[in-house]
């Protein structure tokens, strides 16, 4: 048994820095700080053993260096633990200005009743924008 819980960035999740604009939540060098573009939503909601959160993101240019420009992670807010991150280098997405999908998976054994978030640290090296995350667990 699978569950999916699509969180839209803009108005499903909280955020650190940046701003809303056409389709999502995003961020640019000039206007914003480093922090977290989308953290949250602290839900109880996920059960099951397993999941996967899909980060649906784009960035202004792939192929100037080879720099984390987003760190994702899936946190256990009560435990104060992250669950699993994954550190996301310009070159990882395919072409500019296009959504593209990264994936975490994690387990969900010890975080019944817990409050979980799912966070996108954004590092101010490029111009990024978030579309949404969806969380698969299952059992």
């Amino acid at each position: 048994i699978s569950q999916v819980y699509t969180y839209e960035a803009e108005t499903d999740l909280q955020h650190a820095t940046g701003e809303a604009v056409e389709g999502g939540w995003g961020a640019n060098t000039l206007a914003h700080e480093a922090g977290h573009l989308v953290y949250g939503p602290y839900t109880t909601d996920w059960t099951g053993f397993v999941g996967t959160a899909e980060f649906t993101m784009m960035i202004d240019v792939v192929d100037s260096d080879n720099l984390e420009v987003v760190a994702i992670d899936v946190y256990d807010a009560t435990a104060g633990e992250i669950l699993n991150t994954r550190q996301i280098t310009r070159n990882e997405f395919n072409e500019p200005w296009v959504y593209q999908t990264f994936a975490i998976d994690f387990s969900l054994l010890g975080t019944a009743g817990h409050l979980m978030e799912v966070r996108a640290y954004w590092t101010d090296l490029c111009g990024m924008k978030i579309d949404k995350v969806t969380v698969t667990t299952m059992q």
